[in-house]
């Protein structure tokens, strides 16, 4: 943004969101939940070692995780995508 003046702060939600495995499973009704495929990651930069150790942590990003991303500073949107990114899902 460079027509911003240098003492603007703006910020940059470029992160995208991300839907969990089970996201759709977690709100069906019962009786169709085993016919709801989880969402596949595939065609993501994200593998699925990923996406494991996130659900392992109950859907949440490790503290180790936030405190890593938090230290890329100005460079974490150019290094932070998908559900590896602060504020991809909740």
């Amino acid at each position: 943004m460079t027509y911003a003046p240098a003492e603007q702060r703006y910020f940059d939600a470029d992160s995208h969101i991300m839907e969990l495995p089970n996201f759709l499973k977690a709100y069906a009704d019962p009786k169709l939940r085993d016919d709801i495929p989880e969402v596949s990651y595939s065609a993501s930069l994200v593998t699925d070692e990923e996406v494991a150790v996130i659900m392992a942590q109950g859907g949440r990003h490790s503290d180790q995780h936030i405190q890593a991303q938090i230290a890329l500073g100005d460079d974490l949107i150019a290094h932070s995508k998908e559900i590896q990114a602060l504020g991809a899902f909740q």
